[in-house]
């Protein structure tokens, strides 16, 4: 955490992935009062979750799970087609997997999704 920028940054990843809140508080804004520009980084919830998804992608993905299509997840979740294109396509990276339905068998596989 004392050396240059990019140590910092990693230094900072690192406080993130522990938890430890308050140094990294401090590391971001030492950073940031340096200029460097930083993403927010991912929520308690994204952290939270095993595969890294959002509280929103979980949530599309339980619908996946349910066999809705994306017309009927916008529907249900009163958002955009594109909306739901952009949750569907982040959760398949996340999953590392190329279709819905490997996305389904995998979070199974993983515990994040309970149901059958």
């Amino acid at each position: 955490m004392h050396g240059d920028v990019d140590a910092q940054v990693r230094a900072l990843r690192i406080f993130d992935g522990l938890g430890a809140i308050a140094t990294a508080h401090r590391v971001r804004r030492s950073l940031l009062d340096a200029g460097v520009k930083l993403s927010r980084g991912a929520g308690r919830s994204t952290r939270g979750n095993a595969a890294g998804l959002t509280a929103r992608q979980a949530e599309v993905l339980d619908l996946l799970a349910d066999g809705l299509s994306n017309p009927e997840i916008a529907e249900q979740l009163f958002v955009s087609g594109r909306t739901v294109e952009n949750h569907v396509r982040a959760i398949l990276k996340k999953l590392d997997v190329p279709n819905r339905q490997e996305a389904v068998a995998s979070a199974r596989e993983r515990g994040i999704l309970t149901l059958v």
